[in-house]
């Protein structure tokens, strides 16, 4: 399995984990997870945009 689909809850590897959960756009909805690339949690949930929340 390559590093760009590998499931972060499945990676035991910290320094993987901390690589692919690097500038996170998404979270996990079943484990909490943040990653960059949706591929990488098993139920990808986008953070909402910096606009909406008063930034």
């Amino acid at each position: 399995m390559s590093s760009e689909s590998e499931k972060i809850c499945n990676i035991t590897d910290a320094a993987k984990i901390s690589s692919l959960s690097a500038d996170a756009l998404v979270t996990c909805g079943r484990c909490g997870a943040k990653a960059h690339d949706p591929a990488n949690v098993c139920d990808p949930v986008q953070y909402p945009e910096a606009g909406v929340l008063g930034d």
